[in-house]
């Protein structure tokens, strides 16, 4: 999981996505859905020392759908999700 500017991200596996839970004053206001089945199973999301949140991908476990190049570590700026 990665806290960024009020926002919670967590991935899902089975889901395939990347999750965002806006947060204010401790109370969930919404959940939204980033990368729904673009990059297959995301495992774990966390937040670098440079602001940029980190996916890593679980494809080629006997799970998911294996694709050219998995697995990988994706860099995303999170700005784009305001």
């Amino acid at each position: 999981m990665a806290y960024y500017d009020g926002s919670l991200f967590f991935s899902g596996l089975r889901g395939e996505a990347l999750y965002e839970a806006k947060i204010r004053n401790g109370n969930k206001l919404d959940l939204l859905t980033h990368f729904k089945q673009e990059f297959g199973r995301i495992r774990a999301v966390v937040l670098g020392p440079d602001g940029y949140l980190y996916l890593s991908t679980s494809n080629q476990d006997g799970r998911g759908l294996v694709r050219e190049g998995d697995d990988k570590i994706i860099k995303i700026n999170p700005k784009i999700f305001r």
